[in-house]
């Protein structure tokens, strides 16, 4: 019995699991938008995007659909809205380019998780002095969580192990949370959703309460008679006149100012006032 509920346990869970990715993957065409400047790091940059990718993440790089070193075009905009997380390979170089400045302050403005790689110490030298600057200085005030990568890595252009690890880590960490949301928001959606209907329910069942109320009352009030009036607009009727002669009358206005009364034998009467 306990086997059969954790491996139904495990199926839900991979099920969901797995609408979750698709759900994600709907969201986000790319898991991580790397941001570097291309003279001293496009060769780092590549490998990373190749070591990420044996990690099954979908990376974009300016360099294959954008020409390199462009301005912020409606490609790489549109990279970026797609992309769940910037990674920032940042050189002193990549910290002074206006390109790099705008991707990352345009990527800063989504609230979505950003990946500092500190190289050569440009985010740490001179007591963090590119930290104190705009835009650079959302990394501490956000907390930002960077990477340190070693001098040999990037002099060899082949990023150490850590970075992908740590970039790995985050994500999940960033997918996690992102999953956690959008659960609570799709339970409170469910619970609004019931909550609608039960009151769609509740009101109709309170509107044939008040109707079968209201008969109650009709019948207490004239046993055995019932009212000519209740709903004439649709009824159409035969009576006989005082004289014998048959009366159609679907409206019961004209009869005015005489009432019509149907007894317990279904025949008609008039009585004048």
């Amino acid at each position: 019995m306990n086997n059969s509920i954790a491996t139904l346990r495990s199926m839900l869970n991979r099920l969901r699991e797995t609408l979750f990715k698709g759900l994600f993957r709907a969201r986000f065409r790319y898991d991580v938008f790397i941001s570097y400047s291309h003279r001293d790091a496009k060769k780092y940059a590549a490998n990373l995007k190749q070591q990420l990718g044996n990690l099954d993440f979908s990376c974009f790089i300016d360099e294959e659909e954008s020409p390199p070193g462009s301005s912020l075009d409606p490609t790489l905009a549109k990279a970026l809205k797609k992309s769940a997380v910037l990674v920032l390979l940042a050189t002193d170089r990549a910290l002074t380019r206006p390109y790099i400045v705008s991707e990352f302050e345009k990527f800063a403005s989504t609230e979505r998780t950003i990946v500092p790689i500190n190289i050569l110490g440009a985010l740490t030298n001179n007591d963090e002095a590119a930290l104190s600057r705009a835009p650079w200085k959302v990394i501490t005030e956000r907390k930002l969580v960077w990477i340190d990568e070693t001098d040999d890595a990037f002099a060899k252009q082949n990023p150490s192990p850590q970075i992908a690890d740590g970039i790995d880590k985050l994500f999940k960490y960033t997918r996690r949370n992102t999953r956690v949301r959008t659960e609570i928001v799709g339970t409170a959606m469910l619970v609004l959703l019931a909550a609608l209907g039960a009151g769609f329910v509740i009101k109709g069942q309170a509107k044939e309460v008040s109707k079968q109320a209201n008969l109650a009352e009709a019948e207490s009030m004239a046993p055995g008679v019932t009212p000519a009036f209740a709903d004439a607009a649709d009824l159409m009727v035969d009576v006989l006149t005082p004289t014998g002669e048959a009366l159609a009358i679907d409206d019961p206005a004209p009869c005015f100012p005489t009432l019509l009364l149907l007894d317990l034998t279904g025949r008609c009467s008039f009585i004048s006032w």
